[in-house]
């Protein structure tokens, strides 16, 4: 096998043991294991599984692993075609992916879909992690997953997107600043020059002294190529060497690839002789208007919106980023939501006792117990809520609904985590299983459940939210469903929600910056929900960006430029600013209920 930058599972009796549509099935430390050390080596996970997508998702977050996967594929339709367009998805080639299934058939229709496929049996995990091909390169931080999540959401985005490709990239706010490469900029140098094909145009492999060279040029010039768009930050993605006239580097991620960067490089070093060396994955183009990238002076600017005059801060669960596509208000948008720790473990951050915590000093003085929390780090206590940098916030209160407060010893220092109704401190066999027993230890002699967070300390702290806005920023709380699902792992939690959103709707209306987005009127049934009442249809989420495009645009926000929108006759308009917000609205439930039915 070539180097693998992707492995696609299969979930039943592969990742775990038994068949999840038929029962219960059993969880494989090992291949857990697995994953988490292919992401700390740079490799990313997906999954191509035949199951039920609500079913399966439910299982792989009981086990904290869902994060780890990206553009997971889970449905009933054959797994050929989709695994090709997995790989086209992460703009990967066949040949760096290895796809793992029980079945030797889904191998072989695989293989005959992407003829250069690595696929194998489970047998293949025994010794895994020693084979070269998957050594990839430390990365404890988890930067890839992190960027590859990025283009995760970017993709979601793009096919929730009514139009062509480049009124996508259009509207994408592609940011690009060319600078000169420094020490610091070494490692990933080498990783664009040495370890890329896709979009690496000359292919000439470098060693340490050329590297050192191309920082301290002497008669050749040199770029660093920084990229990021609305949906995040690419890093540094780009390279190039001019040497004579000509180029002699010119590689770029293969991340980035569709944005057309490389094109609109070459235009502005003036479409300088270039040999082009083997298969490359995209084509040059001379004369092409690019005109959906702007180029800043420093990579400090790239988050920076170039349409939108207000931002919009989004702070919940990871299942917002399905709201998002469907926004049609013209606000920049950022995210403070769950994700994989430097530990790889799932860290939520969405809970208002954590955004009480989230002071410099308060970390710096339990930075020693923080630390030791394999599903906390000190990246979750920081946070924009309470900055003027967006003069909107969107925050869901479901995780304050949710979880247990855990107290540290008689100390100030409170973490939430998990389900209130089950206390983790005497659930020795989970802390050992999951994160091994000299945490188990620590935690258990260190930490006490206080059970949920009280109606007091809610209401107390959503008044301390608003207290601390900035003047002239809205919160835009979102309550929860008020469903009654008769579950037995979680029984009566309607009535919970039924409680707080009580509390919620009393601060609304104490508030004349504050507004409601009301999940009650419109998650009505069970058919509405997945796999608990804190996760919702897709359907759902359309409805749902409506009502947060109603509040901005009575807050003076308007909706996109050149929103194209599905005529009844089938064809597709420019539509200028606002459409009536109901008939939009309408219109897109319409098209999601198309594609789904296509």
């Amino acid at each position: 096998m070539e180097q693998i930058k992707l492995v696609i599972w299969d979930l039943d009796d592969t990742f775990w043991a038994g068949t999840i549509s038929d029962g219960p099935v059993r969880q494989i430390k090992r291949n857990r294991e697995i994953v988490i050390a292919l992401a700390k080596r740079g490799i990313i996970s997906s999954i191509c599984s035949k199951n039920d997508e609500s079913v399966a998702l439910a299982e792989l977050q009981k086990s904290s692993m869902a994060d780890y996967f990206v553009l997971p594929s889970i449905d009933w339709s054959p797994k050929g075609p989709r695994i090709r367009k997995l790989i086209e998805d992460l703009n990967l080639r066949p040949i760096n992916v290895l796809f793992i299934d029980d079945l030797a058939k889904n191998l072989e229709e695989a293989r005959f879909v992407s003829s250069e496929l690595n696929v194998a049996l489970p047998e293949i995990l025994d010794t895994l992690l020693e084979n070269p091909a998957v050594a990839g390169k430390p990365d404890p931080a988890l930067k890839r997953l992190k960027q590859y999540k990025v283009l995760e959401h970017k993709i979601s985005e793009q096919s929730a997107f009514q139009g062509d490709t480049d009124d996508f990239l259009r509207q994408s706010d592609i940011k690009v600043a060319v600078l000169p490469p420094t020490e610091n900029d070494l490692e990933r140098l080498e990783d664009l020059i040495n370890r890329s094909n896709q979009l690496n145009f000359t292919k000439l492999r470098v060693d340490q002294s050329t590297l050192t060279h191309y920082v301290n040029p002497t008669g050749s010039t040199t770029g660093a190529v920084w990229v990021s768009d609305r949906y995040g930050d690419y890093g540094l993605a780009g390279f190039y060497a001019l040497e004579d006239g000509a180029l002699t580097q010119f590689a770029f991620s293969c991340r980035i690839l569709g944005f057309g960067v490389e094109s609109w490089l070459y235009q502005k070093l003036g479409c300088p002789p270039l040999e082009i060396s083997g298969e490359v994955s995209a084509t040059l183009e001379r004369d092409t208007t690019i005109d959906w990238i702007t180029e800043v002076d420093s990579h400090q600017q790239r988050g920076d919106s170039t349409t939108a005059t207000d931002r919009l801060l989004v702070k919940g669960g990871c299942d917002l980023r399905q709201l998002n596509p469907y926004l049609r208000a013209d606000v920049a948008i950022d995210e403070e939501m769950n994700y994989v720790a430097q530990s790889g473990f799932g860290a939520h951050v969405e809970h208002s006792e954590m955004l009480k915590q989230a002071k410099p000093e308060f970390v710096d003085k339990f930075k020693d117990v923080i630390d030791r929390i394999p599903f906390i780090d000190r990246d979750a206590f920081e946070t924009d809520f309470f900055a003027d940098r967006h003069r909107f916030k969107l925050y869901s209160v479901l995780m304050d609904y949710t979880a247990g407060i855990y107290r540290y010893r008689d100390t100030e220092f409170v973490m939430p985590y998990r389900r209130f109704d089950t206390n983790y401190v005497t659930r020795r066999d989970f802390l050992e299983e999951r994160f091994g027993k000299e945490f188990a230890d620590w935690f258990i002699s260190n930490f006490s459940l206080e059970g949920p967070l009280s109606e007091e300390a809610f209401e107390a702290n959503l008044e301390w939210m608003v207290s601390m806005l900035p003047e002239g920023i809205r919160l835009i709380l979102l309550n929860g469903a008020e469903v009654d699902l008769k579950s037995t792992k979680e029984p009566e939690r309607h009535l919970r929600h039924r409680k707080y959103n009580a509390i919620v709707d009393r601060v609304v209306a104490r508030h004349p910056n504050v507004s409601l987005v009301d999940v009650r009127g419109i998650v009505t049934d069970a058919s509405n929900t997945t796999n608990s009442i804190r996760h919702y249809r897709r359907n759902v989420y359309p409805i749902l960006a409506g009502r947060v495009d109603e509040i901005l645009t009575a807050d003076g926000v308007p909706l996109k430029d050149n929103l194209n929108v599905q005529e009844e006759n089938g064809e597709t308009s420019k539509v200028k600013k606002r459409r009536p917000i109901v008939k939009l609205l309408l219109q897109r439930i319409k098209n999601l209920a198309k594609r789904t039915v296509d």
